[in-house]
């Protein structure tokens, strides 16, 4: 009994070692899906999203309405496919920052 439940033990050890891959590229999935849904969003209501801008009092609210959606909805694409997720989470908090 102790020598299959050892079985047993190892068996699900090394499936799960061998799984490693699959949690980091779930997370990629979800974060790169949400930023590039929430950029195209933004990118498709500009002038509401710019609006928005005005109102918190960020500099050049225009400009950063656009970088800013179209860093998400590029970034969350390329974090999606695996590209640099460092440069798209650097490029994402960077256009997420304003000087107060």
């Amino acid at each position: 009994m102790v020598q299959l439940l050892k079985r047993w033990t190892n068996a699900a050890l090394g499936l799960t070692t061998s799984l490693d891959w699959l949690a980091p590229l779930l997370v990629r999935i979800y974060f790169g899906y949400f930023w590039a849904e929430t950029g195209w969003g933004k990118i498709h209501n500009l002038n509401a999203f710019a609006q928005r801008f005005v109102g918190w009092g960020v500099p050049y609210p225009h400009i950063s309405a656009a970088l800013s959606g179209y860093t998400e909805c590029i970034g969350g694409i390329l974090l999606m496919l695996g590209c640099s997720p460092g440069w798209c989470q650097f490029l994402s908090c960077s256009t997420c920052s304003s000087p107060s």
